[in-house]
């Protein structure tokens, strides 16, 4: 064999051997971008709850709330508002002949406040003193409303316009049916929550964790077993959940999206940031596997998809409509 043949053999393995390394290393490139893609997509899947029952699997209402209990409340308890929402309530207007007294308005709603658990509104204006509207809404996290709930709520009109001898305008129970199953089939495709774990090598005391809360500007005492971080205007942003002896974390963040104002994300990761910079804690998902920059931006993406859907749909989340119906 010649010098030249050996040398040119030698060249072309060379390269061979050289593209093989090439090519193993773009393939094990790939593969580790699409494994971090994979992980990050199921991060997010799992950290992004589903609130809401699908409609048709909801508890009928009289099993969670019999229909026919009527809450009451003081007369001063009682909200006059400017008034209601036909979108989603069933609104019965009342008309008087003559004005109406704001003090007998009030004696008369305290005494029918809720059907079940669904808070039956009233509104009433100074400007225009005859008339009362009263309103139930069609459908919250129970749930679409009831033919027995709306029955009970046109009693409860009826009792209120004879008292006030007003003449009563209200749609049929079958239209008002079919608007609660619209509108509960449209929000529990939106009804989503963010959980954000926090995880570390130890886990902390209670006194620890109330401390850290406050080093990440949570005020509020535990209440109903969480920590609320409201924001300047008394809102509710997240709650701080303790979750001792959980594989996932030692304490979760949970943002109501539907029911947060704008920037409640932003204000959830920022605590929890600081809160695991005093505990010696990192985010993690349900797995315990630290939470990929890649997840927090699928995250994003999905939660402004969410918050544009709701905005399309009038439930612009944090509004007062928003809050009714994901109650």
């Amino acid at each position: 064999m010649s010098m030249q043949l050996l040398v040119s053999l030698l060249v072309l393995g060379a390269v061979f051997v050289a593209g093989v390394w090439v090519w193993g290393r773009v393939q094990a490139s790939r593969s580790t971008k699409t494994e971090a893609a994979e992980l990050a997509q199921e991060q997010q899947t799992s950290l992004l709850r589903q609130t809401r029952a699908e409609p048709a699997l909801a508890l009928p209402m009289e099993v969670i709330a019999p229909a026919e209990v009527t809450a009451r409340i003081g007369a001063d308890a009682v909200v006059l508002e400017v008034g209601l929402d036909a979108d989603t309530e069933m609104v019965a207007r009342l008309t008087a002949q003559l004005p109406l007294a704001e003090s007998k308005i009030r004696e008369l709603a305290g005494g029918r406040a809720a059907v079940g658990r669904r808070p039956v509104r009233y509104a009433w204006q100074a400007e225009a003193p005859s008339i009362l509207d009263m309103g139930l809404t069609l459908a919250d996290r129970t749930g679409a409303v009831g033919d027995s709930e709306l029955n009970h709520f046109l009693r409860l009109v009826d009792e209120v316009a004879d008292v006030l001898g007003a003449d009563v305008d209200v749609e049929p129970v079958e239209a008002a049916i079919a608007r609660s199953r619209l509108l509960d089939a449209q929000c529990a495709t939106l009804d989503t929550q963010l959980h954000l774990h926090l995880s570390g090598p130890s886990e902390p005391s209670s006194e620890e964790l109330a401390a850290a809360a406050r080093w990440a500007g949570i005020t509020s005492a535990l209440k109903d077993g969480a920590y609320p971080m409201m924001d300047a205007k008394g809102r509710e942003l997240a709650r701080v959940v303790p979750r001792p002896g959980r594989r996932e974390g030692f304490v979760t963040l949970v943002v109501d999206v539907p029911r947060a104002p704008h920037g409640a994300l932003d204000a959830a990761l920022d605590a929890a940031a600081k809160m695991a910079e005093m505990l010696n804690a990192i985010l993690v998902d349900d797995n315990g596997r630290p939470l990929s920059d890649d997840a927090l931006a699928l995250i994003r993406a999905r939660l402004t998809d969410v918050v544009r859907k709701m905005t399309e749909a009038g439930l612009a989340p944090g509004s007062e409509r928003a809050r009714r119906v994901f109650s």
